[in-house]
């Protein structure tokens, strides 16, 4: 294959741009993530925590990472639903758009996919690093895979979108040649490989390889190669620049969402950085208060310098003899070491630092005298704080994440034929998820504000009701609660109810009016025979 000296070129000026990032990921992950390496290396199974004396910031992150996925993507739960552009649905369309997010639901739960173990990855580099990156795998069907940010590599578009990832990673020589083959690799590696007696030494070597992704200035959408796609894929052998895959792809398989972005960069922000100096306070207050404590536990002692007839034993339960004339004794050094003062101030900044992975709002408010609609306006307007992450997350992770495994469906031949309203259209996705849900609570609440002081109005006047219709507003609120399609009544069931409903209500009107009628004959009869006498 040809060349890629141009590709490494371009990796090279990708990886000046984020330099500055990786001493600042690096302290986040020596106090937070220490499973995680950028400017510093560690051998395979080294410890890693040496440096950490108070766990809060991790047991934060994860707090808050097991949140997002409770409330943003729960696997037991249908997180989210599907739409249509700019078209009023019917009943039949409703109907597909539920078939179809079931269908995408059972593919998502598929383990092969590794969807949601993927998720979990990308969430806790997004809390702590501010960035991060899922891959989707389209080689043999689809598998998602976290990309660790220490190799991924990213560029934006003028829209601020990113449209380039270049990956950096390393297979064994046995692995390599099980992606992309034996014949893709130079010449000169081909005889060396070809004509070793025991090649398992060399099998186990590894080689660094860069998997480019960008967009393709002379792709073309009529051609059936994936060499004229819109995104071109490039894998590069480092050590001698040659191209050992090319293909392409209709949409960037690098699905790479930032946390909050500042105005100018490229890489997020995240709840970590931002607190990273109430972690290090934290955790060199939990140094210097475990130091005061020993200290208090086990205090230095002073002792004369002479008059003892053996070594002091500083054990506890030491027994030390000394002579009698001698007016020495062995006895604690008073330091006046207080870990009380540092533990109510260690205290106080894990606090902060629970707040800051915004741990409040995956728990119950806990002061007291607060009503349940207290308590779940107080977890709305937390939830409130999470929604410009949230957005950013919808569209820059969710949305292309959900049209992924769509497109396995429609390949895997498992969706029904959609209906002609449906087919001309775009698809749009509606998040259902507690999160989601919370974003739009403002919808359901402007209509209950709405409902009291004009409820009380119908109390005198009813006609002022008439200005609201009732059908459209219960489905309204059903889609504000994200009440599931297959409870809801069609319009033909609807209608035939009602008329059912009505029918019933005339035959008994019917009836009755017969009763009436016989009674009133009854009581005529009666009083003419007694008339009669």
């Amino acid at each position: 294959m040809s060349n890629g000296s141009r590709y490494v070129e371009r990796f090279g000026q990708l990886e000046a741009s984020r330099s500055n990032w990786e001493q600042h990921w690096q302290d986040i992950a020596e106090f937070v993530l220490p499973n995680r390496d950028f400017t510093r290396t560690y051998a395979k199974g080294e410890e890693r925590r040496q440096r950490i004396y108070n766990n809060t910031p991790g047991e934060s992150l994860e707090r808050l990472v097991g949140g997002i996925n409770s409330l943003l993507t729960n696997q037991s739960q249908k997180w989210f639903d599907f739409g249509v552009h700019q078209y009023v649905t019917t009943n039949e369309d409703d109907r597909w758009l539920s078939r179809a997010r079931d269908v995408v639901l059972d593919l998502m739960s598929d383990p092969t996919l590794n969807l949601y173990a993927t998720l979990d990855e990308c969430y806790e580099s997004l809390a702590g690093f501010g960035t991060g990156v899922v891959f989707a795998d389209t080689k043999n069907g689809l598998r998602f895979r976290s990309v660790p940010l220490s190799g991924a590599y990213i560029d934006e578009d003028y829209n601020g979108v990113v449209n380039t990832v270049y990956r950096k990673f390393k297979y064994t020589l046995r692995q390599a040649i099980a992606a992309f083959g034996l014949d893709s690799f130079p010449q000169e590696l081909q005889d060396r490989v070809n004509a070793a007696d025991d090649n398992s030494k060399m099998m186990g070597d590894e080689h660094q390889f860069i998997h480019c992704v960008g967009p393709r200035e002379d792709y073309d959408n009529d051609s059936l190669l994936a060499t004229k796609k819109p995104y071109y894929s490039i894998v590069v052998h480092c050590d001698t620049k040659h191209i050992v895959s090319e293909s392409g792809f209709d949409r960037n398989p690098y699905m790479v969402p930032r946390w909050r972005k500042g105005s100018g960069e490229k890489y997020g922000r995240s709840p970590g950085m931002i607190l990273l100096q109430d972690i290090r306070y934290c955790n060199a207050l939990s140094k210097a208060a475990l130091s005061a404590a020993m200290k208090e536990a086990d205090p230095p002692v002073q002792m004369p310098d002479s008059g003892f007839l053996k070594p002091a034993r500083l054990g506890p339960g030491g027994l030390n003899v000394y002579r009698s004339s001698s007016m020495g004794r062995i006895e604690p050094i008073p330091t006046g070491a207080r870990s009380d003062r540092a533990y109510a101030l260690i205290q106080e900044i894990e606090t902060r630092i629970r707040s800051g992975f915004y741990n409040d709002m995956f728990q119950m408010p806990m002061q007291d005298r607060m009503t349940a609609t207290e308590v779940i306006q107080r977890q709305q307007e937390m939830r409130g704080l999470f929604a410009p992450t949230l957005n950013r997350l919808y569209s820059e992770l969710l949305d292309p994440l959900v049209y992924e495994v769509f497109d396995l469906a429609v390949r895997a031949d498992l969706l029904p034929e959609a209906p002609e309203g449906i087919r001309a259209r775009g698809l749009k996705i509606h998040y259902t998820s507690p999160l989601a849900r919370a974003q739009r609570a403002s919808e359901l609440h402007s209509f209950m504000e709405w409902f009291g002081p004009v409820g009380a109005v119908a109390e005198a006047d009813p006609s002022v009701m008439d200005n609201v219709h009732p059908d459209r507003l219960a489905r309204r609120l059903a889609k504000s609660v994200s009440l599931p399609e297959e409870i809801t009544r069609t319009d033909d069931e609807l209608n035939t109810l009602r008329q059912t409903r009505e029918q019933m209500q005339q035959a008994q009107e019917e009836m009755m009016a017969a009763q009436s009628v016989a009674s009133a004959a009854k009581d005529g009869a009666q009083a003419i025979s007694a008339m009669r006498g």
